[in-house]
């Protein structure tokens, strides 16, 4: 997602939260609501947003209302909201209320987009200068760590493991240890898809 300037008119009714977006780049108000899993446009505002609809099947259930047939899904739609701009799927559903209604997927885009400038693409490899105060766990004296079984990896992501383990270890950002406690580490996939 791209930055600009201006912030998104938020304007709160009720208890919801309703924003000022740009969907391919006409003006409307969406209802951000947290308990919406999908992204949702009323069926009515495809052909003034010139939309194309791919098909799907399956219902949408609101509190206090019968499930509605999804008329089709809009994929890879450009979005605007405020100072960012990406793209998002929106899921076609009649609905009396609202025009259209981000949920989950949009501000789980928005998060991750928030923090997209301070991802560094590769790690540092030294050390940070020694602090004032050292980290510490203070531990009870002749307690032993829980029995547990090893945690299993995939091949390609113990491999990795190895591969990053052995790099530390020769640049002396980590030294080997002797420990009985251990912690599990968990691969996030980089935007190329590699580990």
């Amino acid at each position: 997602m791209e930055k600009e300037n201006p912030k998104p008119c938020v304007c709160r009714a009720e208890g919801l939260m309703y924003i000022d977006v740009k969907i391919n780049g006409k003006s409307m108000k969406a209802m951000v609501y947290n308990c919406a899993t999908h992204n949702y446009l009323a069926d009515l505002e495809v052909k003034y947003l010139e939309l194309v609809l791919e098909e799907r099947s399956g219902k949408v259930k609101a509190i206090n209302s019968v499930a509605q047939p999804i008329s089709g899904v809009a994929k890879s739609v450009l979005i605007k909201v405020g100072p960012f701009k990406g793209r998002t799927n929106l899921f076609a559903v009649h609905m009396d209320d609202f025009k259209q209604i981000l949920g989950l997927d949009f501000l789980r885009d928005m998060k991750s987009a928030e923090f997209e400038d301070v991802k560094p693409e590769e790690l540092s490899r030294r050390l940070l200068p020694m602090r004032a105060i050292d980290h510490k766990i203070e531990l009870i004296p002749g307690a032993k760590p829980p029995a547990r079984a090893p945690y299993h990896m995939a091949q390609p992501e113990l491999e990795e493991l190895r591969k990053q383990l052995a790099e530390m270890l020769d640049s002396r950002i980590i030294v080997p240890v002797k420990s009985p406690y251990g912690a599990l580490v968990l691969f996030q996939k980089r935007a190329d898809g590699s580990l």
